[in-house]
């Protein structure tokens, strides 16, 4: 009879443990007022600053008037150190898939370099095509933005030998962007060429040779989608013309509009973590916003010195941003860490603890 009690005390302490730490977690994990923003390094050449992302300890960046693929050494990011210029066609988006770069190129299609070598990039092939505005790499396929005089539209591309990539298929009518591909779900959002109508569609790629239309939501405003993250069934559309739309697809036959963001500038580029969301806001630089209430998001922070906030990557508690009129700005955030260590990590601890305890418990008796 008394193990029994206590083993009822035991769970009544268990019990009020969790709800404590519960109640603590969350209301640590919705106050974001503390959130700050600082520059803490730059590198500037005097360019047109397109497209920036961050492989370990190296960043690249294209320079669209010069032409260029470059890379910086941030193991320190207050100092960042130039390792190569790369001459390319035109430098405009790309992506990185572990030592590959795959570059987008406005005036034949795509080029693939080997950045093994940072300092030292050297070209693996082409893939010459119509215009390539725009790439999202996954595994062995690329979805490719592309344009011609006449049409635009999305075409998948076959990279699982990069010294030879091979055209698969073209679909999804429209101009768009860059793609979120989550799965085997691609989420788009395109124009059509007359510009009376959007379209955020959604596709099934599980067979990347016949894409499958599973969802649409259509818009009778001119809306033009230049990027796209999907959080927990929330699709977050940045608008190059004005803010972002939130779009729910928890239904996805039935995909539900929550809320539009106006600001006057455009969005070029976003990211979500948490209830965080991290946007390149144009000449209003960059901007984190609170967006614990999807229909009323709060701005915590935003950092802005001059330029046009344009493209940028997140790394732990660093931003590295393209400044597109400016320079490629390193950028600490304080105040928020997005590698929390998981919720459950201490009840677990003590829940093992209080079973260890009652066992040897037990076994004494």
């Amino acid at each position: 009879m008394k193990r029994n009690v206590k083993s009822k005390g035991y769970f009544v302490v268990l019990l009020y443990v969790l709800c404590c730490y519960n109640l603590l977690v969350n209301s640590a994990s919705a106050d974001y007022q503390d959130i700050t923003i600082t520059k803490i390094g730059e590198f500037t050449t005097g360019a047109l600053y397109y497209h920036v992302d961050v492989k370990d300890e190296i960043v690249y960046f294209t320079e669209y008037d010069t032409k260029r693929f470059c890379s910086l050494d941030v193991q320190d990011p207050t100092r960042p150190i130039s390792l190569a210029n790369y001459s390319v066609t035109d430098g405009h988006d790309f992506e990185i898939q572990e030592d590959i770069a795959y570059l987008s190129t406005w005036e034949y299609g795509m080029e693939i370099v080997d950045i093994s070598n940072p300092s030292n990039p050297t070209k693996i092939s082409e893939y010459v095509s119509d215009s390539i505005s725009h790439v999202k790499v996954v595994e062995d396929y690329i979805y490719a933005s592309k344009h011609n005089t006449s049409d635009s539209f999305y075409e998948i591309i076959d990279i699982s030998d990069p010294t030879q990539p091979e055209k698969v298929k073209e679909f999804c009518k429209g101009q768009g962007a860059k793609p979120f591909i989550s799965g085997d779900f691609a989420y788009f959002g395109v124009r059509s060429l007359s510009q009376t109508q959007t379209h955020f569609r959604v596709y099934d790629i599980s067979n990347p040779s016949n894409p499958e239309l599973i969802s649409e939501y259509n818009s009778s405003e001119e809306i033009y989608v230049y990027d796209i993250y999907v959080e927990n069934d929330l699709a977050f559309y940045a608008l190059a013309n004005n803010g972002f739309m939130i779009i729910d697809f928890s239904d996805i036959a039935n995909p539900v509009e929550v809320y539009t963001y106006e600001n006057g500038n455009s969005i070029w580029r976003l990211h979500v973590e948490e209830d965080i969301l991290i946007i390149s806001n144009d000449i209003a630089g960059m901007k984190i916003l609170d967006i614990t209430n999807k229909t009323n998001p709060v701005e915590v922070a935003s950092f802005y010195d001059g330029g046009s906030s344009y493209s940028f990557v997140l790394k732990d508690n660093l931003l590295f941003v393209a400044d597109e009129n400016d320079a490629i700005e390193i950028l600490e955030i304080s105040g928020w860490n997005p590698k929390r260590t998981s919720g459950f990590l201490l009840p677990i601890v003590i829940i093992t603890i209080i079973i260890t305890q009652m066992r040897k418990k037990k076994e004494k008796t």
